[in-house]
């Protein structure tokens, strides 16, 4: 039953009742123009009722989870149950290279900057002349590709010498773009045939990895791979400029909206603290600040060999694991990019292993990995209105419906995004979406067991 609180009239009627029964020699009305009393009472009165309005607001509010303020949220009695406290903004960081003479140094704590952010060595580092032993290919398009076994931990832009080809145009000093983890590539001076697996190649040069931190916290020292720092003070024999691996730098967080936190709590108060289990796992995860939504795949099925005895290792073909195993996977939506870098899986991975890893339970068994990018392209023939607003609000929809309805894996119903375009709308204007032409996707979407669709680009027909 709500608590009922009295009107602010009842209330100095009230007060003036108590004082005319009390001392009655005294008038506390206000029927004497200007009188002392009355007016005493009635502000008196008016406080009360005052304090009364407060003590119902925290009364109905800030016992609960669901609706305490954000100044009490932190003291509420579910905070020591559920010992979540609020994540922290954290500072962007991550590898760069750092290219020069073999043998020169750059210390610790040196500065780089970017975009008006600044950043800092963890360590200090000394270039060193060193190799990197692949297979190399060409797809006969003036392109040549180095793989590596081991992650290269390479950068887009760097300058190498790559030897030991048979074919003599995979050889030579090129600058490289970096693929992925393991495969970078580089344009060839002239023409070839695509060529057979080149074996035994070797990729050289002089440079060294060294992990950076930005000095603010927050998302805006996040970038991408690809891009390069300047260093701010000059060294000796080290290159102006340091690259961004692939993994690019990452990691930085704003400090958790309240009702972020509020809803981790909420899932907190709803499972069994201390379990193994899928909910748990996804409380433990989003303590790590910028994880925002976790995909747990538990085992679907036994699996038996030829002789029947049970095997414990494996992933089906839908992405499920074997009985004994779970499969983890997560996104970062308040970043740039969603899916997570190496650094940030690992960061995961280390909150998961050191707060909720049973005795019996293995760490190999628990497979934490950031999804595989399905990149989503649409393409328009036309809208109408086509208005820089218009189409700032179909981008919106989009990433809008992926955050709500895109999984890890799965399908995406092309009604779904058809209806997610049709509610654009043009808040400059006062304009609603009237009529559009949609190219591409045509069909539901079928994505790979372990992807997650990434809005890369939306394009357009003829307007503005």
């Amino acid at each position: 039953m709500p608590l009922k609180i009295p009107s602010r009239a009842d209330t100095v009627s009230a007060l003036q009742a108590f004082v005319k029964a009390n001392l009655p020699e005294l008038d506390p009305t206000l029927t004497r123009r200007r009188g002392f009393i009355g007016g005493m009472v009635k502000s008196l009165g008016s406080a009360m009722h005052d304090w009364y309005v407060m003590l119902k607001k925290y009364a109905d509010n800030e016992p609960f989870p669901q609706t305490a303020s954000e100044s009490f949220f932190p003291t509420g009695w579910w905070i020591d149950i559920t010992k979540l406290p609020r994540n922290p903004p954290t500072p962007a960081q991550g590898f760069v290279v750092i290219t020069g003479t073999d043998g020169a140094l750059l210390p610790s704590g040196s500065e780089l900057s970017l975009n008006g952010s600044t950043y800092t060595t963890d360590t200090a580092v000394t270039v060193t002349a060193q190799s990197l032993v692949g297979t190399s290919s060409s797809n006969g398009s003036f392109v040549g590709r180095f793989t590596t076994v081991q992650p290269h931990n390479l950068a887009t832009g760097m300058l190498l010498n790559f030897s030991g080809c048979v074919d003599e145009s995979l050889n030579g000093s090129f600058q490289i773009t970096v693929i992925d983890a393991h495969t970078i590539e580089y344009d060839l001076e002239f023409a070839v045939s695509g060529t057979p697996l080149e074996p035994n190649p070797v990729a050289s040069g002089s440079w060294t990895n060294v992990r950076i931190t930005c000095t603010e916290d927050g998302i805006k020292g996040n970038i991408d791979a690809g891009s390069s720092l300047g260093i701010t003070n000059v060294h000796e024999n080290i290159e102006g400029t340091a690259l961004i691996t692939f993994d690019g730098i990452a990691d930085g967080a704003e400090l958790e909206t309240l009702e972020i936190w509020r809803k981790r709590v909420l899932e907190a108060l709803g499972t069994d603290f201390g379990t193994f289990t899928a909910p748990e796992i996804r409380i433990v995860a989003k303590k790590v600040p910028g994880v925002t939504r976790v995909f747990v795949r538990e085992p679907k099925r036994r699996v038996y060999d030829d002789k029947g005895v049970q095997i414990l290792d494996g992933v089906g073909a839908d992405g499920y694991p074997t009985e004994g195993r779970v499969r983890i996977s997560f996104l970062r939506e308040n970043d740039a990019d969603p899916i997570p870098s190496a650094l940030e899986v690992e960061q995961v991975r280390q909150k998961i292993h050191s707060e909720l890893l049973t005795a019996h339970t293995l760490k190999a068994d628990v497979e934490i990995l950031a999804p595989e990018r399905h990149n989503l392209e649409v393409r328009f023939r036309s809208i109408s209105p086509d208005t820089p607003g218009m189409r700032a609000s179909i981008r919106a929809n989009l990433k809008q419906f992926l955050i709500e309805n895109a999984s890890w894996g799965g399908n995406l119903e092309i009604e779904g995004i058809r209806c997610a375009i049709r509610q654009a709308y043009d808040g400059e204007t006062g304009q609603s979406l009237k009529t559009y032409d949609l190219d591409s996707p045509t069909l539901d979407i079928t994505l790979p067991v372990d992807a997650y669709p990434v809005l890369t680009g939306v394009t357009w027909g003829t307007g503005v």
